[in-house]
């Protein structure tokens, strides 16, 4: 018959707890409690560290998603943008969503100088995205003067056709991304990419690529709304030989909140008095 060996524990095999039970020694609850706390603290402090991790990744998130998603922005800009063509000047133009009357189905807004050489009221031939079609210049502000930045630099040309329109966007921020899109020489929808670098009253500016064939195109924001429209480059005159260099990396925009005080002076509410 074999003898049943009694099991022995090592010290080193055991925690402290169980320790002084198989030694058949009094529990201290001193030391328990101290232990007890001391784990806690090390729990907190883990839960502490990585909610700051957590924080900290979602911030950085929060940082990369503000950058627009330009091929989203322009593919939903695209269907809304136009050249637009008077005499013998071209330019680019948007389709806004604003109030229309009965008649008509769509609203085309274009940089006033790009369509000066035309009255209020005559045809003026778009083509959107390959489609030709006929609007009509219902109001433009005659003031403007594009050479100096002068002016709000718009007009507006209503459609019978049924164009997608772009929603306008509130007030930017210096520091906002934004996107271009436009007609420049002879490229069609042609996109940059850029941030506001400042903005006044009535104009924004950024350093978003534009060029000849662009005024009258959208800046939007990372929505694809549109803040404003394209006007021209800022230049600075040599005072020997009065010749104007035009600013590199300048674009303005004028802000749709021009239009209040001109295309809109008479209506009840302007669409774009945010």
């Amino acid at each position: 018959m074999k003898m049943k060996l009694p099991m022995i524990r090592n010290k080193r095999d055991t925690n402290s707890v169980w320790g002084d039970i198989a030694r058949n020694e009094t529990l201290d609850t001193r030391r328990g409690l101290a232990r007890a706390v001391s784990r806690l603290l090390y729990v907190l402090t883990a839960v502490v560290i990585a909610s700051g991790l957590v924080l900290a990744g979602v911030s950085l998130g929060l940082l990369f998603n503000q950058q627009p998603n330009t091929k989203a922005v322009s593919e939903q800009a695209i269907p809304s943008i136009f050249e637009v063509f008077c005499q013998g000047s071209a330019g680019s133009g948007v389709a806004i969503k604003v109030p229309l009357p009965d008649s008509y189905k769509t609203a085309v807004f274009t940089a006033e100088h790009v369509v000066a050489d035309c009255a209020i009221n005559s045809k003026i031939r778009l083509i959107n995205n390959g489609v030709s079609m006929e609007g009509t210049l219902v109001a433009k502000d005659a003031a403007s003067l594009s050479s100096t930045g002068e002016g709000p630099d718009m007009a507006l040309i209503y459609l019978t056709n049924e164009v997608p329109a772009l929603d306008p966007a509130p007030n930017g921020e210096v520091g906002d991304w934004v996107v271009i899109v436009g007609h420049p020489w002879d490229e069609i929808n042609y996109v940059t990419l850029g941030v506001l670098s400042s903005s006044s009253r009535g104009e924004y500016r950024t350093d978003a690529s534009a060029n000849e064939g662009n005024s009258g195109g959208p800046l939007l924001d990372s929505q694809g709304r549109v803040l404003g429209l394209i006007s021209y480059k800022p230049c600075q005159e040599d005072r020997e030989d009065g010749y104007c260099t035009a600013a590199d990396g300048i674009t303005v925009a004028k802000k749709l909140s021009l239009a209040c005080d001109g295309l809109f002076a008479r209506a009840a509410n302007c669409p774009f008095d945010f």
